[in-house]
């Protein structure tokens, strides 16, 4: 707005003429408005999901905003669009991370101020954990077994999504994608600990019971087959059977099946089957053909001449 001032000399020794004495002056006074009104965003805010959803509704705080020669408007500006008021509800729903909106204040004067304001989307619940209570683990050919994580999974679920399965043994303190066993498991039941993730980093776990199994028997494979004299049958060193196991091996035997000895020579076929025995029980056998030969003349002695 414009003030009009007017400014009056009379010089007091003199007389009055009009337009000399006094004289009088117009002074324009233009009073201006050029600051934006005063506006201060909210403090940030963090906003988090229920436990069955991963995105919010977000109502926007009131800003604070004034301004010392007018009224104001306050309109608000986000990634959807424009909200012309002071805070209120946005029509969408966001989703985690930081979210930035942008407050104006305009005053009579067609001053403008500006603040950004962020608020935070944070998952803080934790997934929900489901494992098999108990699994059975075989124990491979080179007496290990590695097992992932997921092996255990029976459904987790979390409002914004897995990452991650880790899994460790109860005895043990650092989680991994896997957990080993070995031959030194076996027969027991081990206790792991199946952890799962989301990608917010909240976690849950649960407990599932491992019985270590080992099924595989030994291997075990005979000698060549043998030809020997009669003669020499209680000499003869024998060879013994290769013999393999991921576990190792408790014992070793052989029964022969003389059924085959002709009785009158004790010539002809014996049957060595040969067996083994692993730290579990498990058995395997071969059989190893032994023939016995006559080959050698006879030899006579007669009495000496009278």
């Amino acid at each position: 707005y414009i003030i009009i001032r007017t400014w009056t000399v009379l010089n007091i020794c003199e007389p009055l003429v009009v337009g000399l004495n006094p004289i009088q002056h117009l002074q324009s006074i233009k009073v201006l408005d050029t600051t934006g009104p005063a506006l201060t965003c909210p403090a940030p805010m963090t906003l988090v999901p229920g436990s069955s959803a991963c995105e919010v509704s977000v109502t926007l705080p009131a800003a604070t905003v004034s301004d010392d020669c007018s009224g104001y408007d306050v309109y608000i500006e986000t990634s959807y669009g424009f909200i012309y008021s002071n805070g209120g509800l946005m029509d969408e729903l966001y989703g985690l991370g930081d979210h930035t909106v942008t407050y104006y204040a305009t005053d009579a004067c067609g001053n403008i101020s500006s603040c950004d304001y962020t608020f935070t989307v944070q998952d803080l619940t934790a997934p929900i954990a489901i494992c098999d209570e108990n699994t059975t683990v075989a124990i491979g050919t080179d007496g290990t077994a590695s097992i992932d994580a997921i092996t255990f999974d029976d459904g987790s679920t979390d409002n914004c999504g897995i990452d991650t399965f880790l899994v460790r043994k109860m005895d043990e303190s650092d989680f991994s994608a896997c957990v080993n066993f070995d031959c030194s498991d076996v027969g027991d039941t081990v206790m792991v600990v199946f952890r799962v993730m989301d990608e917010c980093g909240n976690y849950n776990e649960c407990m599932v019971e491992v019985i270590v199994d080992d099924k595989l028997p030994p291997t075990i494979e005979c000698p060549d087959d043998l030809t020997i004299e009669c003669t020499e049958l209680a000499n003869t060193t024998f060879t013994p059977p290769t013999l393999m196991d991921n576990c190792g091996l408790d014992s070793m035997y052989f029964i022969d099946d003389s059924s085959g000895l002709n009785p009158c020579n004790m010539t002809g076929v014996i049957l060595r089957e040969w067996f083994a025995i692993d730290l579990g029980g498990l058995i395997d056998s071969c059989t190893q053909t032994l023939t016995v030969e006559d080959n050698a003349p006879p030899v006579f002695t007669f009495p000496a001449n009278d």
